[in-house]
C-alpha cells in the first residue's frame, strides 16, 4: 500500500462520522421545517391482504391536503380531505413523543420468516429533513405512532370507503328481525341462521330438512340500520342474500317495485362498465337479479370492480359489496347455465 497513513486517517474519519451519526440520531432535535408528509405502512408476511396504511400528504396533482387510513375491512382505504390543523397536530404529536429520535432501521434480535413488517417516514420542508423508522422499533416509538394513528382515526370518524360496509361476526340478535330475499319472508325465533340456510338448500333440494344445513356458511353485514346475511351452500355452489325489513307485505311490495324500476332504468347493452356502478354500491336483491336479462347479467358481472389501490393490488380483492355481488351473480349465471370469460377471477 503506497499511502498507509492516509488510509488509516480515512478509516478513522469514517468511524468517527459513523459514531457522530448515531449520536446525532439519539440526541436529534425536532425538525424546524413544515411537515408535508407522514406515511406508515404495515404488511407482507403470510397474509398479503392484511396491511395497514396511514398516509397524510398533499396530493401531487391537486395539492389538496389528504388523509388516507385503513378501514375495518381487509383492503379498505378511506381518503378524506383535511385541514392544516391535521398536519399541525401530527407535527405536535411527533414532538411530544420524540419520534425525531428514531434512528431509522432497527436490527431485530430474531428473524421471523413470513412475518409482516412495518415502518414510517415523515418528511419536512423549508428546510428539508426527514424522520424514519422500521424493523424492531422500540416501544416508545410505537407509543408515539399509536397516538398519531388514534388521532387520524378520530379525524376520519365513522366514514367508510365506497363499497364497504360494517362486517358483523355474531348472530346473537338476528331473531329480533324479519328477513327476506325479496320473495320468501322468514321470521327467526332464535339466534340461528338455520332457517335461512334451509331456504337456500330447498332451491336445490326440495326434500331438504334442517339436518341438511350443517355444511353451509354465512356472512353478516350492516349498512346503517339495514342488516344483511348472505347464505352459502357449498354443496350446490349457490348463495342467497337476505335483508331485514319491517315484515309488512306492503313494504315488501314497495321494495320489490323499487328494484324492478331500477332494472328498467338500466341500459340494455353498454360498452362503458362504469354505467353499471350500482353493482359496486349496493347489495343486489333477488328481485334485481331475477329481472336482469342474460346480457345484462353478464355485463353487470363484468362491471364489478376489483380493488386496485394499496401495495397488494395484484391480488384479486373486492369491496364488501362487490365481493358479495360477484358471488350472487355467479350463482345466477350457473343457474342459467351462462358461460362467460371471468376476468375477475384470473
Amino acid at each position: 500500500m503506497k499511502h498507509p497513513l492516509l488510509t488509516i486517517i480515512v478509516l478513522v474519519v469514517i468511524a468517527l462520522l459513523a459514531i457522530c451519526v448515531r449520536i446525532c440520531a439519539k440526541t436529534g432535535k425536532m425538525p424546524k421545517g413544515k411537515l408535508v408528509s407522514y406515511q406508515y405502512n404495515r404488511g407482507g408476511g403470510m397474509n398479503p391482504l392484511d396491511y395497514t396504511i396511514f398516509h397524510l400528504r398533499y396530493d401531487e396533482t391537486t395539492k389538496k391536503p389528504l388523509l388516507t387510513i385503513s378501514g375495518d375491512c381487509q383492503g379498505e382505504e378511506i381518503t378524506v380531505e383535511v385541514g392544516q390543523e391535521v398536519f399541525d397536530r401530527c407535527q405536535q404529536l411527533i414532538e411530544e413523543h420524540k419520534l425525531y429520535r428514531s434512528k431509522g432501521y432497527y436490527e431485530p434480535l430474531f428473524q421471523v420468516l413470513d412475518a409482516p413488517s412495518d415502518g414510517f417516514v415523515v418528511v419536512f420542508e423549508d428546510p428539508y429533513s426527514s424522520i424514519s423508522g422500521s424493523g424492531d422499533m422500540p416501544s416508545k416509538i410505537y407509543e408515539g405512532l399509536g397516538a398519531i394513528h388514534k388521532y387520524f382515526k378520530s379525524v376520519v370518524g365513522d366514514r367508510k370507503a365506497e363499497g364497504h360496509v360494517d362486517r358483523l361476526y355474531d348472530i346473537d340478535d338476528i331473531a329480533n328481525y324479519k328477513w327476506t330475499d325479496g320473495k320468501d319472508v322468514i321470521t327467526l325465533t332464535k339466534a340461528s341462521t338455520d332457517p335461512l340456510k334451509l331456504a337456500l338448500r330447498k332451491m336445490s333440494d326440495e326434500k331438504a330438512t334442517m339436518e341438511d344445513t350443517d355444511k353451509m356458511g354465512y356472512e353478516r353485514f350492516r349498512d346503517g340500520d339495514q342488516h344483511y346475511i348472505v347464505i352459502y351452500d357449498y354443496k350446490y355452489d349457490r348463495c342467497r342474500l337476505f335483508f331485514t325489513f319491517d315484515g309488512k307485505e306492503s313494504t315488501l311490495r314497495q321494495l320489490n317495485q323499487k328494484d324492478r324500476n331500477l332494472v328498467k332504468a338500466l341500459p340494455t347493452v353498454v360498452k362503458d362498465s362504469d354505467k353499471w356502478n350500482v353493482v359496486n354500491e349496493r347489495f343486489l336483491s333477488r328481485t334485481i337479479i331475477d329481472n336482469l336479462s342474460d346480457t345484462q347479467l353478464k355485463q353487470m358481472f363484468a362491471a364489478i370492480s376489483r380493488l386496485t389501490n394499496g401495495p397488494y393490488s395484484h391480488i384479486v380483492k373486492y369491496t364488501d359489496i362487490g365481493g358479495v355481488n360477484v358471488q350472487l351473480l355467479q350463482s345466477e349465471l350457473d343457474k342459467r347455465k351462462i358461460e362467460i370469460e371471468n376476468d375477475n377471477e384470473q
